[in-house]
């Protein structure tokens, strides 16, 4: 094994010329930090500034958007630790569930790594509903409007 080792070593070697080992002082240090827990607790803060600012409670939010007490509350243990990621689909809703804006809902939606895409029959209806101000709806009502079209719901029920 260390034969087939040293021969795999040598051969990838001598395919990049003047290859040398990678050590730890090879890799650029800002790679190393890790915005990701930055961005997932300011998500967390805007979450709940949005809340507060359409007078929401926490229990209302979690039933608008479809989830769970216990996702809610992972959420909302972000603040302390972030190392949960909420789903898509979840970060989704709770952008409905706040009537948010479709720049602000993108925003959301990066802040966690996400965003929505032109591939996605669900991220291409919502993004439409949110650049369309003059409807309003809710979780329920695009499952409804997804049922029937489609047979099938697209968020969670």
């Amino acid at each position: 094994l260390e034969t087939k080792h040293d021969e795999l070593a040598t051969s990838s070697a001598a395919g990049k010329g003047t290859a040398r080992n990678l050590t730890a002082e090879d890799i650029p240090e800002d790679l190393f930090d890790d915005s990701t827990l930055v961005r997932r607790k300011l998500f967390c803060q805007k979450l709940f500034q949005y809340e507060e600012q359409i007078g929401l409670t926490d229990v209302q939010l979690y039933t608008r958007a479809h989830i769970s007490k216990a996702v809610f509350s992972k959420i909302r243990g972000m603040m302390r630790d972030a190392t949960y990621r909420p789903s898509k689909v979840n970060v989704i809703c709770l952008c409905i569930a706040l009537n948010l804006e479709v720049k602000q809902a993108e925003e959301m939606l990066n802040l966690l790594e996400y965003s929505f895409s032109n591939a996605d029959r669900l991220d291409r209806i919502v993004h439409w509903c949110l650049c369309n101000t003059e409807f309003y709806f809710t979780v329920d009502s695009l499952n409804e409007i997804f049922y029937d079209k489609l047979g099938e719901t697209l968020l969670p029920v």
